[in-house]
């Protein structure tokens, strides 16, 4: 038994983040997106990843991480920012509670 996401949850809440980060995704097309997510049972929010009990402090410190300089974060066409990614995964896991509950 495998404990913890699979690497394709982390990559569909990556492409999740993904479309909350850019602003110039047009807002039905990233509803249409997490739609279909739901629909083939992707994770789309943070407790689907296991992560529903992590606190604001360790969410912005993974954040952190993820803009570090090792990171792709770097070959984006705009800049981003641990905030950005913070608030970017934020939003991803707020839109993908309100379309899950659309579907309940």
């Amino acid at each position: 038994m495998v404990s913890g996401p699979q690497k394709i949850e982390e990559v569909a809440f990556g492409v999740a983040t993904q479309l909350c980060l850019d602003e110039d995704i047009d807002p039905d097309e990233r509803l249409a997106v997490f739609d279909f997510m739901v629909d083939v049972g992707l994770p789309v929010t943070l407790k689907e990843l296991g992560l529903g009990d992590i606190s604001a402090e360790a969410l912005k410190t993974f954040a952190e991480d993820l803009c570090g300089p090792e990171q792709i974060t770097h070959n984006h066409v705009f800049t981003v920012t641990p905030f950005d990614m913070y608030s970017a995964m934020v939003a991803a896991d707020r839109l993908g509670r309100s379309c899950r509950v659309l579907v309940e």
